[in-house]
């Protein structure tokens, strides 16, 4: 959870995790689910997801997809060796089905969203939610300080076997200079990146709060420390389904449907399948 990238894991509430009298955090799957059987004993709501954004609810399977990500499963996919309706896929979205099952997740998970999600983790009334790192920025702006954030918030990467956090792409990571035919522009341009990204960079972070990208300039000491251990997951990840398979079919849409009961897990590997080939073949990637 950072104001830059995408990682993927879990933010958790210190208070609530002390309130159960659970005192190091998970180092894998296993141990995190025995966390939340011990919240829930004590009260509290251990995950929470959003079914009616629908998004948020594809990053459990997918961190529970980390180690076969890591095993180059999704190589495998796009060279069609594997399929989404194999077990690797079918399993990771039974446990997470069997989560909600056991009653760890909110109840109104049908109706939950982002932003409830949001404001339930920083309140301590969830424990853990498994977002991408732009919940850090929704997080502080609740929060109010990043002093407030810290004290309330931690961060794990989690894995079927270990703390492996996963990266995926973002929307609002690039810098992009267009090619437009205007030497003048193009030089002005390729000068102002040149100011940004080297004199001016310390001074743009100061001013936003930014972590630094660049080793040899250190980050803001305004940043969060939670947004510096969010980054600092990178040495320890995978890429996600967007990062590596051809094509990303609509995760998040079928494990939704499933959650409001109008799928099955085999349909949603199906559909998930399905949609993948239709994609890749659209691109026109090769064996499709």
């Amino acid at each position: 959870m950072s104001p830059f990238g995408h990682q993927q894991n879990l933010g958790s509430n210190k208070e609530a995790f002390a309130k159960a009298g659970i005192t190091t955090l998970p180092k894998n799957f296993t141990q995190m689910t025995a966390a939340a059987v011990k919240l829930k004993a004590a009260g509290i709501t251990p995950f929470y997801d959003a079914a009616k954004d629908a998004w948020p609810t594809q990053f459990m399977v997918q961190s529970l997809l980390g180690d076969a990500a890591k095993s180059g499963w999704y190589q495998k996919l796009n060279s069609r060796e594997a399929k989404f309706t194999d077990p690797t896929f079918i399993n990771a979205v039974t446990t997470y089905k069997a989560l909600i099952d056991q009653g760890l997740y909110n109840s109104d998970i049908k109706s939950g969203t982002f932003a409830a999600q949001t404001t339930a983790l920083l309140k301590g009334d969830v424990a853990m939610v498994n977002q991408g790192s732009f919940l850090g920025p929704a997080l502080l702006a609740e929060a109010g300080d990043a002093a407030t954030l810290d004290a309330k918030i931690g961060y794990f990467g989690i894995s079927p076997t270990s703390n492996l956090t996963l990266s995926l792409p973002g929307q609002t990571d690039a810098i992009v200079a267009f090619k437009t035919g205007n030497a003048k522009r193009e030089a002005a341009t390729k000068q102002f990146l040149a100011y940004w990204m080297g004199q001016g960079y310390a001074a743009f972070l100061d001013d936003r709060s930014y972590i630094s990208l660049q080793p040899k300039v250190p980050s803001p000491s305004t940043v969060p420390k939670l947004f510096i251990q969010v980054a600092s997951g990178l040495k320890n990840s995978v890429g996600a389904i967007q990062s590596q398979a051809l094509a990303t079919p609509d995760i998040h849409v079928y494990l939704s449907n499933m959650i409001n009961g109008t799928m099955t897990i085999e349909e949603v590997a199906q559909a998930m399948q399905t949609q993948f080939e239709q994609l890749a073949k659209a691109q026109g990637a090769k064996g499709f």
